[in-house]
Formats: structure tokens, C-alpha cells, sequence
């Protein structure tokens, strides 16, 4: 189960905002270990969602390229 706040940092991290441990520090209120390591949790969910929306990618081309061949396009 994904923590919501590690969801949300990564989706921010996705969009191209920076963030630093302090900012978070500031925003959650926690403790600067907790803070890098959300940062850290939130940097991995968002290489794994990148690297899902890759193989995503990658299925769907082959898949029209099947679906070429068959039908002879």
C-alpha cells in the first residue's frame, strides 16, 4: 500500500517541482530523516510510474504493428 503523501510527492515531482527536505520539513511538520525519506520513497514511486508508462508505451506500438501486419494497412 502506497502512502498517500508519498503518492502526492511523487505526483508533484512528476509535474517538475522541486522539493526540498526542508520545504517538506516546513509543509508535514516532521522531522528532517522522515522528510528525506519521504523524498526518497516519493523519487522511487515516480521512476516505477515512469518506467510503467515506458513499457505502456512500448506494448501499444507493437501492438499497432501487429494489428498492421494483419489487416495489411
Amino acid at each position: 500500500m502506497i502512502d498517500t503523501r508519498v503518492q502526492v510527492l511523487s505526483e508533484h515531482l512528476m509535474a517538475g517541482q522541486r522539493i526540498t527536505p526542508e520545504a517538506l520539513m516546513r509543509h508535514l511538520r516532521c522531522s528532517r530523516k522522515e522528510a528525506v525519506d519521504l523524498l526518497e520513497q516519493a523519487t522511487n514511486r515516480m521512476e516505477e510510474q515512469l518506467d510503467a508508462r515506458e513499457i505502456q508505451k512500448q506494448n501499444e506500438v507493437a501492438a499497432k504493428r501487429r494489428a498492421k501486419r494483419y489487416f495489411n494497412y
